[in-house]
């Protein structure tokens, strides 16, 4: 199976988040943000800023490279991407999409959801950390279910690091990602909401 996604959010716990002032330019004054590919409209929360499309590729480029899969690169959209600052380098959303094509062995969501985990679990169990806790559950939104899978990664004083949200879809022929990053229990509780106001015409 191709392992695309899982490096977009390892790149999030690896690389600092370098946030900028430079919005891609379908983000509104008002803060929306807006993505007529998959019909997706979001308000973003106060003190956020965006992630430079150009740091997210190069992101993925090195997730890739750890794969031998850097010729999957172009296969990515990148969507939203934002961060609360520079010093809380583990507070951000990411989204891409990617067709559902790059993985011939799928046939539902559920069956994506649970190849994704399993390929995120083999990375993580590599890094340096006491445990990580995934759960597993589903979330409605705009009345239509979405997979999430939701993980703790604990030190090894048995502290929480940071909580990692990961929201997957199908829409059309593109899986969408987004991947909700956070150090603190009130910025992930803040993104979270934000996401869940979601608004997707083509759904």
């Amino acid at each position: 199976m191709r392992v695309l996604l899982v490096f977009i959010s390892i790149a999030v716990l690896v690389f600092n988040a370098s946030c900028g002032d430079n919005f891609e330019s379908d983000l509104s004054k008002s803060g929306i943000y807006s993505n007529t590919e998959i019909g997706w409209e979001i308000k973003v929360p106060l003190g956020y800023k965006g992630i430079p499309t150009p740091h997210r590729k190069r992101w993925l480029k090195i997730g890739l490279g750890v794969n031998n899969a850097k010729h999957l690169s172009d296969d990515v959209h990148h969507l939203l991407g934002i961060c609360k600052n520079e010093k809380e380098q583990f507070t951000s959303l990411i989204s891409n999409t990617e067709p559902i094509s790059n993985y011939p062995g799928v046939k539902s969501e559920l069956d994506f959801a649970r190849q994704y985990s399993a390929n995120q679990s083999k990375i993580f169990n590599r890094m340096n950390f006491n445990s990580v806790v995934t759960t597993h559950t589903a979330d409605t939104i705009q009345g239509v279910l979405f997979r999430r899978i939701d993980r703790k990664f604990v030190s090894f004083n048995d502290s929480v690091l940071f909580n990692q949200s990961v929201y997957l879809k199908f829409i059309d022929k593109q899986i969408l990602e987004v991947v909700i990053t956070s150090q603190h229990q009130r910025d992930h509780d803040e993104l979270i909401k934000s996401f869940q106001s979601s608004r997707f015409s083509s759904l």
